[in-house]
């Protein structure tokens, strides 16, 4: 039991942490909100806020802060209606926003026992957050101020919350800070060594100054001496007086000893570049072997990571009835802790996918004769300099067929160009916004987030991310990762007269050709890489920088990869690779399109490394807006907008008290709503009627709602009408013979939330 509770606090605090980082994320993003409002950035930042309070609520879940989740809940679906276009942002709204940010803020940093405490204000702004939703936009008093973040009753404000996972203290092994304190002690050597360099550069300075001290002795007699060799060697004397001779004899006395001085310098110079030499070689070994230990500091295990991941999982199985066998290894494996902290989220969505989606329930599983308990692992392992993670589940693989039917209803591909591409072509959309293969929209599940916000995740961190699927077989997700942020290996090439840097992780190749070797296919250049069609793009047109005058004969260019699409970028010349040191851009530019950063060459110019996946969707923005990684173009766009006639919406419940509270909550969203008492009444409603959505009880007499939904989808007039079922049944028999017969989406009573119905209706209609 103490090792329970001890455990448990541990998670709190980790939970801690990291909600203030989504906090601090939600944060930024509403105050930029109100920067670009009704600019094209808009939805750009509404998506990043939107993520940012469903990884907030999904964390919440995980340690039992239902306060919390509720309410990043009723966020949610604010966001979710901005990002539809169904409200508009106004300066009601914005400011509705920040008050439920100090509210969550304020919830954040209420202790276990005293969470009721805040209960109130949470109910109450996520009421207001619901109504917004609806389309009832808030308007700010003039004037108006946001509340202070204090709870009421409180004497002083709360304190603040530590700005990221172990900052202020961390944990290091002894052997680490050793090997750190002997190489700081091998740094003293080359210090005195420094200090030698320096007293002999003042010695060869002192030896110089004698050198100028006898030029200035000889100098005077120069000119006299020169018009009398002059005047002998003319013809006109043969003769010196005693003065001239003097001054001769003293430059050549003087001209003898330069040959000695000069011959004493160039051999004290020669010495002293040897020991500079051998000393910066020195020095540059024990200064990477310093940075390389001061790296092991910042490194932590994998299994510092997934400490909690066991217990999520077990617990997550059991909600969902399912028998799950959970296997970590090679956890061992350390890595930089500042991408354990990015790789949270990702690898918590995996898991979560595999068991949700992926793994079957014991009854099905045994039926295709696999073991009821299902295998769900994360293998960590080096490659190559990096990390590689392997989630695989042994489940029933992503179905590519319902994939290929989602991309049209949701407007990303026509129906026809999703028809002939291959199952290899539609994998990848699996990672676009928006998109699940889920039968129904549940409380963890089926809003099409959590695969997006990895690759994103992956991708940010300079990673890769690769999927294989079998169906029947399972699915298993490869991340590759660098093991630090801080170096990495980079190719050095020249655009437009300017320098940039590409990542090697993403570079497969330089290659070397002829312009005129180029192909146009689809009005898109490709060239032909043994055997296969690689698009072709011109990286100054897609930097917006001055095309060359004149292209030469010779095409340079690099291959990249990322993810499944692969590209070769046309530059005007390819120079070295070597190791980058990247740096960010700081708070003005903390995010600039195609860029990652910068970072600075031995000779002190700042060049520019570009973001290889942000290059790639760019790309293919410009050449194939149906393509993967593409936003979806106008026109489509213009298509998967909800039409503005109001949608009709069908109630089935006996209950007269649940009829008419989901009658109100509906028709307060401007839905059309009518009512029937049971199953067999709908079915006669349904066929002299036209409704666009139903939602029903599931116990009711004469026909429950099981068999109207399995009647519905019999029929082919009704087969492809959205079905909620609202009912008090929960368990995962329940749920699931609501997926089987058909139901769109499945909501427990007991943990009904108006704005959990509202979103789904919204979604289905």
């Amino acid at each position: 039991m103490e090792k329970d509770a001890e455990f448990q606090k541990r998670l709190l605090a980790t939970f801690t942490v990291e909600a203030q980082e989504h906090l601090k994320g939600i944060t930024d993003s509403m105050i930029l909100l109100e920067q670009v409002a009704g600019t094209p950035r808009q939805e750009e930042v509404v998506e990043a806020v939107f993520r940012e309070a469903h990884s907030l609520k999904g964390a919440a879940r995980a340690v039992g802060r239902s306060d919390v989740e509720s309410l990043c809940q009723a966020l949610e679906g604010l966001f979710s209606a901005l990002k539809r276009g169904e409200v508009q942002l106004s300066a009601g709204l914005v400011d509705l926003m920040q008050r439920a940010r100090d509210v969550l803020a304020r919830l954040l940093v209420i202790q276990a026992a005293a969470r009721g405490e805040g209960d109130g204000d949470r109910r109450a702004i996520a009421e207001e957050l619901i109504d917004a939703a609806r389309g009832r936009t808030p308007v700010a008093p003039p004037g108006a101020k946001p509340e202070p973040a204090v709870s009421p009753g409180a004497e002083e404000p709360a304190p603040p919350l530590p700005s990221s996972f172990m900052e202020d203290t961390v944990r290091v092994a002894t052997c680490k800070l050793g090997s750190l304190l002997l190489l700081s002690e091998e740094m003293v050597s080359a210090k005195l060594s420094a200090g030698l360099h320096a007293a002999r550069m003042r010695e060869l300075r002192e030896v110089c100054g004698a050198w100028r001290k006898e030029w200035a002795r000889v100098l005077p007699a120069l000119p006299s001496a020169s018009v009398a060799l002059k005047r002998v060697a003319g013809g006109r004397e043969d003769t010196l007086s005693p003065e001239e001779a003097k001054a001769v004899l003293k430059i050549l006395e003087f001209e003898q000893w330069n040959v000695d001085f000069q011959k004493s310098l160039e051999g004290r110079a020669l010495n002293d570049l040897k020991a500079a030499e051998r000393d910066s070689r020195s020095l540059g070994g024990m200064v990477d072997n310093l940075l390389e230990e001061a790296k092991k500091l910042m490194m932590f295990p994998f299994s510092a990571l997934l400490e909690a991941f066991p217990k999520m999982a077990r617990d997550l199985a059991r909600d969902r009835g399912k028998e799950v066998h959970f296997v970590v290894s090679g956890d061992d494996l350390e890595i930089d802790r500042r991408i354990l902290e990015e790789m949270k989220d990702p690898l918590l969505h995996l898991v979560r996918n595999s068991i949700s989606h992926g793994i079957e329930l014991p009854q099905d599983r045994e039926a295709k004769n696999k073991p009821r308990r299902g295998k769900l692992s994360i293998l960590i392992s080096p490659r190559e300099g990096r990390a590689e993670v392997v989630v695989g589940d042994d489940g029933a693989g992503i179905d590519v067929a319902q994939l290929r039917s989602v991309l049209p209803r949701l407007g990303i591909v026509a129906a026809d160009k999703a028809a002939e591409m291959s199952d290899a072509e539609i994998l990848p959309f699996i990672y676009h916004s928006g998109v699940s293969t889920s039968p129904a929209v549940t409380e963890i599940s089926g809003r099409g987030l959590g695969l997006a916000i990895v690759r994103e995740k992956v991708e940010k961190l300079g990673g890769s991310i690769s999927l294989e699927t079998v169906r029947e077989r399972g699915t298993t997700f490869r991340i590759v990762l660098p093991l630090s942020v801080a170096t990495f290996r980079g190719l050095l090439v020249r655009v437009s007269d300017r320098l940039f840097a590409l990542p090697s992780l993403h570079v497969e190749r330089v290659l070397r050709g002829r312009w005129q070797d180029v192909a146009t296919l689809q009005n898109q250049e490709v060239i032909d890489l043994e055997g296969r069609s690689v698009s072709l793009v011109r990286l100054w047109t897609l930097l917006e920088l001055r095309a060359p005058e004149k292209l030469t004969e010779q095409l340079q260019a690099v291959l990249v990869t990322v993810g499944e699409q692969s590209m070769a970028l046309a530059v005007d010349e390819v120079l070295s690779e070597r190791e980058i040191l990247m740096k960010g851009l700081g708070p003005q530019l903390s995010r600039v399109r195609n860029i990652a950063g910068a970072t600075l060459l031995g000779s002190g110019n700042v060049v520019p490394v570009l973001n290889l996946p942000d290059l790639v969707k760019s790309a293919l923005r410009a050449t194939s807006p149906g393509a993967p990684l593409a936003a979806p173009p106008a026109e489509v766009q213009s298509r998967v907008v909800p039409p503005a006639r109001q949608r009709r919406i069908l109630v089935v419940e006996d209950s007269i008290t649940s009829r008419t509270l989901m009658k109100n909550i509906l028709e307060s969203a401007g839905y059309s709503v009518s009512t029937a008492v049971d199953g067999l009444e709908a079915l006669t409603m349904l066929k002299s009627e036209s409704f666009d959505l139903v939602v029903s009880d599931v116990d009711m007499p004469r026909m429950n709602g099981f068999q109207l939904t399995e009647s519905l989808r019999s029929q082919k007039e009704f087969a492809d009408l959205p079905v909620v079922l609202v009912t008090a049944l929960g368990s995962q028999e329940d749920r699931e013979r609501g997926i089987d017969v058909g139901a769109s989406a499945y909501i427990v009573k007991s943990r009904f939330d108006q704005s959990d119905l509202l979103e789904t209706v919204h979604r289905l209609c």
